[in-house]
């Protein structure tokens, strides 16, 4: 079996390479796939896309219409050629997007033309039903995999770059900074509840707007902002310094970001979502409810009391859930129109 993967590889996230690898480790071919190859595609091969909105967004509503019409038909001549259309939802809808009706048009029109949707979460799997009219038996539910093992240790001790004490607390946000992560809010909260013996490292690259709010926090005591795009090979050293991740997303849906605590064993202050209800517990995150008027702040101090020798077998549990090759065989039984296993919650305990 032959899978066009798009994309293979992606240069701010090691997402699609660990799944591309995990299909290729239980015996599939899987290429990457770039628009001028589709007419490669043959009866029986399997195109798999994940993020699709750059495909035809544009700013001007014609070219929109267009590029969207070209990728609906060259998808349809692709089904009616035999080819397996299968699409990961990661977000009902683009983070940033300029016409509301032609996405919900185009998103519904693709998800019609798929073999299969998948979708991480039981969450995002009603959502996709309730927003596009989907039936739930067209939509698989398949857990976003850990990264255990993918970031190596270069062995630099970044409390020492950054000026941290050993004995300090540190709180952590690792990743693109953009507006929806809710990292000023963050900022502000840490201010409001710091001690000599804790501090904040904000470490990744932020958006333009972002990189202007930030910049009045530069200096501040006990915060320190590395805004540069983060390499792989320092991820893992600036993540081992940390004693929590805190990631305060005004909007969330899967989390790459949490998976990453998770895989790292670190303890996470996040928002309660449908999503975080079904891949962490109360053991391993301090989760707060802003609809409930619980602050993010109070969350922060709760996670200080973690212990880490305690929540071992936790990790380990929830982790053994995430197993790429667990997912790749999922993956398989639904590339072959196959039932995929029942997955039941990632932290199911039965």
């Amino acid at each position: 079996m032959r899978v066009w993967m798009g994309p293979k590889y992606n240069d701010t996230n090691m997402y699609n390479q660990l799944l591309s690898e995990s299909l290729e480790g239980i015996g599939l071919e899987v290429n990457d796939v770039k628009r001028k190859q589709f007419g490669k595609l043959k009866r029986g091969d399997v195109l798999h896309v994940h993020w699709i909105h750059p495909l035809y967004q544009k700013n001007n509503m014609l070219l929109f219409m267009i590029r969207s019409l070209i990728m609906v038909l060259v998808f349809a001549f692709l089904r009616l050629k035999g080819v397996v259309l299968i699409w990961t939802i990661h977000n009902l809808y683009p983070h940033q997007h300029k016409f509301p009706a032609l996405e919900r048009l185009t998103r519904k029109t693709v998800i019609a033309l798929c073999t299969k949707c998948i979708t991480a979460s039981e969450f995002i799997k009603k959502q996709v039903v309730k927003e596009f009219g989907v039936k739930p038996d067209k939509i698989a539910v398949i857990p976003h995999g850990h990264y255990q093992g993918v970031y190596g240790h270069q062995g630099k001790n970044y409390r020492e770059i950054y000026g941290i004490p050993e004995d300090g607390y540190v709180y952590l946000f690792i990743g693109a900074i953009k507006p929806y992560k809710g990292v000023q809010q963050l900022v502000e909260s840490f201010n409001r509840i710091k001690s000599a013996n804790t501090y904040l490292v904000v470490a990744g690259k932020p958006s333009k707007e972002m990189e202007e709010v930030l910049s009045r926090y530069q200096g501040q005591q006990n915060i320190v902002m590395d805004l540069r795009f983060i390499p792989d090979e320092e991820v893992a050293d600036i993540i081992s310094m940390c004693d929590s991740f805190v990631l305060p997303f005004q909007e969330i849906t899967t989390s790459g970001s949490a998976i990453l605590a998770l895989s790292f064993k670190k303890p996470i202050v996040i928002p309660k979502t449908p999503f975080v209800d079904e891949y962490f517990t109360p053991e391993i995150a301090s989760i707060y409810d802003p609809s409930k008027g619980e602050l993010l702040e109070d969350a922060m101090k709760k996670v200080q009391k973690v212990d880490p020798d305690q929540v071992e077998p936790v990790y380990e549990h929830i982790l053994a859930r995430l197993d790429w090759k667990n997912i790749a065989m999922q993956l398989s039984e639904i590339y072959q129109n196959r039932p995929a296993p029942s997955i039941s919650r990632a932290l199911d305990k039965g």
